[in-house]
């Protein structure tokens, strides 16, 4: 009997169900043991370091963490960038290889890789809310003016769509869309003249760990978790009530 196989992915009815895309079913690929996978830097509308490079490295080090039997390439420092010193010394680029099945066998072979991973992130978004209806701390019981409350709502998102070429084909055999986003909540005395929200910084730094692991899961469901959409990362610890009863934060 010839070795074992991993499979990467379920029925495509979990990508595009359980992901949020609609779309016709397709059987997912496989990979066989040994065999040496491209994970290439993505292209992004969203020209953050935080999606480009170091969201395929998230995904890189935890699948070679966790599927060794694979052999993950992908850039894991400035200093150590098999494949982006590739495609710049071809003079490529991360959207090149994602609209062109052909160059990104080409990087593949070049790479003496089977199979290559590239994707593009698209409609990045970050939005800030502010509700000034007061809403009050029942944590204790008694409601006085000092235990009024506003709220601060935020959001991160963004769309990505991966493709996986062969090399000797220089065919995609497996195409995903899914979407990432993450969300906070902060109650502020409503007395109080600072309301600082979450750091942009943070939350892009919180989308890619959410969107890495929604594609991780992607890939190999029986391995990792997947993550719900949006996820709330920040919600108040107050008991908060408004005339329409307890809020809740879900």
């Amino acid at each position: 009997m010839k070795g074992r196989f991993i499979l990467i992915g379920m029925a495509i009815a979990l990508i595009f169900g359980a992901l949020g895309c609609g779309g016709k079913q397709v059987q997912p690929p496989t990979i066989k043991e040994g065999s040496t996978v491209i994970i290439a830097p993505f292209d992004s509308e969203d020209k953050s370091k935080e999606m480009r490079m170091l969201l395929p490295y998230t995904i890189g080090t935890q699948l070679k963490l966790k599927v060794d039997k694979v052999n993950w390439i992908f850039d894991e420092s400035d200093a150590v960038s098999p494949v982006s010193s590739y495609i710049k010394q071809k003079n490529i680029t991360p959207q090149d290889i994602f609209t062109s099945p052909k160059l990104a066998a080409e990087v593949a072979k070049g790479l003496n890789a089977d199979l290559i991973i590239t994707a593009h992130l698209s409609s990045p978004r970050l939005s800030k809310r502010e509700d000034h209806r007061p809403v009050y701390d029942k944590t204790k019981s008694g409601a006085r003016g000092s235990d009024r409350y506003t709220l601060l709502y935020q959001r991160g998102s963004i769309d990505v769509t991966i493709n996986i070429v062969d090399a000797k084909t220089a065919e995609p055999i497996w195409s995903a869309k899914m979407k990432g986003a993450v969300k906070y909540v902060r109650a502020f005395q409503a007395q109080l003249p600072e309301k600082p929200p979450v750091p942009d910084k943070q939350i892009v730094a919180d989308l890619r760990k959410h969107l890495a692991q929604r594609v991780l899961h992607a890939l190999y469901p029986n391995i990792f978790a997947d993550k719900p959409v949006p996820e709330l990362l920040e919600k108040p610890k107050q008991r908060l009530v408004t005339s329409g009863g307890e809020l809740r934060f879900e």
